[in-house]
């Protein structure tokens, strides 16, 4: 319909060039156009320290999960996954949890959050996060975790890790797997349950040196804004 009429002079997709390539291709039009889903690079507050605040040990892996908890964001299937830890391993990971806890989860988030007791070291701040405490928070991180159940979508987690140069464990399927594997900033699961999402913690470790940052120079404001303007005739 918006690749044959005449009121649709261009369509934009959202953070998905390929698509709109895609799309010109089967319609054999120029109406498709891929819109860069502007990051703003955030400042890192200059007296957070998240380590020294949180009492996390400096040798710790630090695994962070963060923005509103719901069961779309594969948030339960996180904690489920640190049931699986062994005992070198809790003792040495740190699970960071940071935004508020939405009602669809909220009950079995603090259940299972009492089930792993002591078992692994957990911290919740379940609450709004300002931008300067997540980029201190990113700054300190080893690991970003957005393993979301719904992946039709992008996500602003994206630009966090392509900012700090940490690795995303994410889904292999739909928008944000195809931008993670894009852009190099992670690693993906075919399926997103707690045996996979365990499994990955130390393949993720290994990618830390090689996240690159070409996502916040692709999309950003200006490229946003350009597109936009080059395309309104």
């Amino acid at each position: 319909l918006m690749s044959r009429c005449s009121i649709f002079h261009r369509v934009f997709i959202l953070n998905d060039e390929d698509s709109a390539v895609h799309f010109n291709q089967i319609y054999k039009t120029n109406k498709f156009v891929g819109l860069p889903d502007p990051y703003t690079p955030i400042q890192i507050g200059s007296n957070i320290n998240i380590r020294n605040l949180y009492s996390i040990p400096n040798d710790n892996i630090l695994f962070i999960h963060f923005g509103a908890m719901t069961q779309r964001k594969g948030t339960l299937q996180v904690l489920d996954s640190l049931s699986l830890l062994d005992e070198k391993e809790s003792n040495s990971y740190t699970f960071f949890f940071a935004g508020k806890v939405r009602y669809d989860i909220k009950d079995d988030f603090y259940e299972k959050i009492d089930k792993l007791g002591n078992k692994v070291n957990i911290i919740v701040k379940d609450e709004f996060c300002s931008y300067e405490f997540l980029g201190a928070l990113c700054q300190a991180c080893n690991v970003i975790l957005c393993p979301y159940l719904d992946t039709s979508l992008s996500s602003g987690l994206i630009g966090y890790a392509a900012q700090f140069q940490k690795p995303v464990i994410a889904p292999n399927n739909g928008l944000i797997g195809k931008i993670v594997r894009k852009f190099n900033l992670g690693i993906t699961l075919d399926k997103i349950a707690p045996d996979t999402i365990y499994n990955s913690y130390k393949e993720a470790l290994s990618h830390t040196s090689e996240i690159s940052k070409d996502y916040c120079t692709t999309n950003n404001v200006n490229s946003f804004l350009a597109t936009i303007k080059n395309n309104i005739v």
